[in-house]
């Protein structure tokens, strides 16, 4: 089922061959951000947002042990990233 959303992000990407920033807020076990990053590649950013640290933890090893490079973790509310990228 994961796969099924590929080709929405993939449709978002910006013209002229940058990449599309995706968020997985209360990612869990990374599903479905870490499978759609895997098979996005290049074509799209990830990051993988989730308040329970354990969790990250595990997803954040998963994407090092596949070499996700388009994969970052966020610890956290989203809340909280708004606010930050904001200024507040």
């Amino acid at each position: 089922p994961s796969a099924a959303l590929l080709p929405l992000v993939l449709e978002r990407a910006p013209d002229g061959g940058g990449r599309t920033e995706v968020a997985d807020v209360g990612t869990g076990g990374g599903f479905p951000g870490l499978p759609l990053a895997l098979l996005s590649g290049d074509s799209a950013r990830f990051t993988l947002v989730d308040s329970v640290r354990k969790k990250l933890a595990a997803v954040g090893d998963m994407a090092s042990e596949l070499d996700a490079d388009n994969v970052r973790v966020h610890c956290g509310r989203a809340e909280e990233m708004s606010r930050n990228r904001d200024g507040e």
